[in-house]
């Protein structure tokens, strides 16, 4: 078994099944201590970040069953973070102190690029139909203030695990700043312009097939 559920080695080599989970965190079910089962309630990544699961996942039976269930667990429970982070973002707007404490580094980096690529998209959509070339530099205003503002913050008092979210944060809202700068200099003015459309965007894209709260994020 590459996983052990006896004498407590939960996810002693978890770290070789997935890409960042290293540990669980575990609860016992029942009052009989030594009969009880166990069950999976959050993971942990290398850096000690957090992300409680939606639904507890039973540690029973054949370990390869379990570990696939700890699999779609933490996808589901990803995604629906993503969307409650997203909308998250929305309602702070340009205010993301709190917004970057809040949230597991992954999804603020999701989320900031796909917020990105809809304000790009708004942007170059209003140089086309309204002729608005303002629309870009004022992105990119709106860029390089938020970027000082994280400077600030990661100079400030922080958590290691807050301070080394914001610096991954950073490198991402850099590489978008020098994007739009790129626009500019192109004079990008569509959204079907190949110095966009060559550009990794991010996009939440609701699935026909399924509820309303399900959702796809191609990259492209």
């Amino acid at each position: 078994a590459v996983v052990s559920t006896q004498s407590g080695h939960y996810g002693r080599d978890l770290k070789k099944c997935f890409d960042n989970i290293v540990q669980l965190q575990m609860e016992k079910i029942g009052i009989d201590s030594k009969g009880g089962k166990m069950e999976a309630v959050a993971m942990f990544s290398a850096d000690g970040e957090k992300v409680e699961f939606n639904t507890q996942v039973t540690l029973e039976g054949p370990v390869e069953a379990w570990l696939c269930d700890i699999e779609d667990t933490m996808r589901v429970t990803l995604r629906q973070q993503l969307k409650l982070c997203r909308v998250a973002l929305k309602k702070a707007g340009t205010k993301r102190d709190k917004w970057t404490k809040e949230w597991p580094g992954q999804l603020l980096i999701t989320t900031s690029q796909m917020q990105w690529t809809q304000d790009c998209t708004k942007a170059l959509s209003m140089i086309k139909d309204r002729g608005d070339k303002k629309s870009l530099k004022s992105m990119k205003k709106k860029q390089i203030s938020m970027l000082t503002k994280f400077s600030d913050a990661i100079r400030g008092n922080l958590t290691p695990i807050q301070r080394a979210k914001i610096v991954a944060l950073v490198t991402i809202e850099v590489h978008a700043r020098d994007v739009i700068d790129k626009l500019i200099k192109s004079n990008c003015n569509d959204v079907m312009g190949f110095e966009w459309l060559m550009q990794l965007r991010f996009y939440w894209k609701k699935e026909k097939s399924t509820d309303c709260d399900s959702a796809l994020i191609p990259l492209l």
